[in-house]
């Protein structure tokens, strides 16, 4: 009995490689020729690779289609040779940074680690300046504090030395007669320059008129012991005086004025005219006893070549309620007239206009109570306890006849 051959069995090998490769897979076997009865035939069946038991990442997957069957899709295992791996550009980042040496590695986070190390250094500084900031505030407000108690105590201090000086000095004035004592008194008050003003402006201020003569005294001497430039600062603040309510104040500052006369240029003596007659409009000052005191000092003070004399003069010419500043004003109107010619024209056309209105309104200016408060002891007759008006209107006749036949006759 003759034995037939046995059909080649196909064996499904599997590889042990831990890389499948593609010529591991065996190809199917042949199909048995027709007429080959004895022949048994058996289909290879494909090999069939799951894509969830590929090795990754070194084993790249490729959809093979499947000759045999249609529409179905043949995974092949391939292995990637070092060779045929793909460029830098299209392979993943992550498998790029396993590639990568340990410095390589931390190179990537050189950007970041100096950013987080700039804002930290950042936020160190900041704080560093607010703090500093902080601490110079504070220490401002101490030397704020500590100045003004300074100046508190300072002011305070001098206050006191004030009051002691001026206490001295009025003590040495009201308790003593003799005029020597009192000239030792001001001398020491004077020497002490410029702290001594306030004494001065308040004995300028006081109604007794010794004290007053001595703090014009007083500062009579200090302005005669300054330099130029210290003269005028004294010249400055005595003129202030006339910003005070107090209106003797105002007369003492004039009758200092009146005493410095002589050391003033004509540039100050223009200046205190002015401020005169802006400060103390005769029509309004001489309704009481203090103003035409004040008129009578300022007439006084003025000179007749003084610039400026006129514009002060003719105002106080137009106004006999002025009492014994009026007289005085009259008496400078007639020496102005004699030392310019040009003035003196001016001088007698005014005096006619001014003559002629002050006798129209002579007794609704001046009243009775006007001679009774004082101010017109000049103008008193012999005989006579106090002025009468028809005496006081004969006399304003008298004056102003005289001061044009003065003035004609020149």
């Amino acid at each position: 009995m003759t034995m037939k051959p046995s059909a080649p069995s196909v064996e499904n090998t599997e590889t042990t490689s831990s890389e499948p490769n593609i010529n591991d897979v065996e190809p199917a076997a042949a199909a048995p020729k027709q007429g080959d009865e004895t022949s048994t035939s058996i289909p290879a069946a494909p090999v069939i690779v799951d894509a969830k038991s590929l090795p990754a990442p070194d084993v790249g997957l490729e959809p093979v289609a499947n000759p045999n069957q249609a529409g179905a899709q043949e995974i092949r295992a391939t292995a990637i040779h070092p060779d045929r791996q793909f460029p830098l550009p299209k392979r993943f980042p992550l498998q790029v940074f396993m590639e990568e040496t340990w410095g390589q590695r931390m190179s990537h986070w050189g950007p970041t680690i100096t950013s987080l190390f700039s804002i930290g250094l950042a936020f160190v500084v900041w704080n560093s300046a607010q703090e500093l900031s902080s601490k110079q505030v504070d220490l401002q407000e101490r030397q704020l504090n500590l100045q003004a108690q300074q100046t508190l105590l300072l002011n305070h201090q001098v206050t006191s030395e004030l009051a002691d000086t001026r206490a001295k000095f009025l003590n040495d004035l009201m308790m003593t007669n003799d005029e020597n004592k009192r000239t030792i008194a001001e001398i020491g008050l004077a020497g002490q320059g410029a702290n001594a003003l306030p004494v001065v402006f308040f004995a300028l201020g006081v109604e007794k008129d010794e004290i007053r003569r001595s703090g014009v005294d007083v500062f009579y001497r200090m302005f005669q012991n300054e330099s130029v430039e210290g003269r005028g600062s004294l010249l400055d603040q005595l003129i202030k005086q006339f910003e005070a309510p107090n209106r003797i104040l105002h007369t003492g500052t004039v009758q200092a004025l009146l005493e410095i006369g002589p050391l003033l240029n004509s540039t100050e003596r223009q200046k205190i005219i002015a401020v005169l007659l802006q400060k103390f409009p005769p029509e309004n000052v001489c309704s009481e006893r203090d103003g035409r005191d004040l008129i009578r000092e300022a007439a006084t003070f003025v000179k007749a070549s003084d610039p400026g004399a006129l514009s002060l003069l003719l105002p106080i010419a137009a106004h006999p309620r002025c009492g014994g500043g009026w007289l005085q004003a009259m008496i400078k109107l007639s020496a102005v007239g004699a030392t310019d010619t040009q003035k003196r024209a001016e001088v007698l056309t005014k005096i006619d206009q001014i003559r002629t209105q002050s006798l129209a309104s002579l007794r609704t200016t001046t009243t009775d109570d006007d001679l009774i408060s004082g101010g017109f002891d000049s103008f008193v007759e012999a005989g006579q306890v106090r002025v009468s008006f028809e005496s006081f209107r004969r006399r304003v006749e008298l004056e102003f006849d005289r001061l044009k036949v003065s003035l004609s006759s020149i």
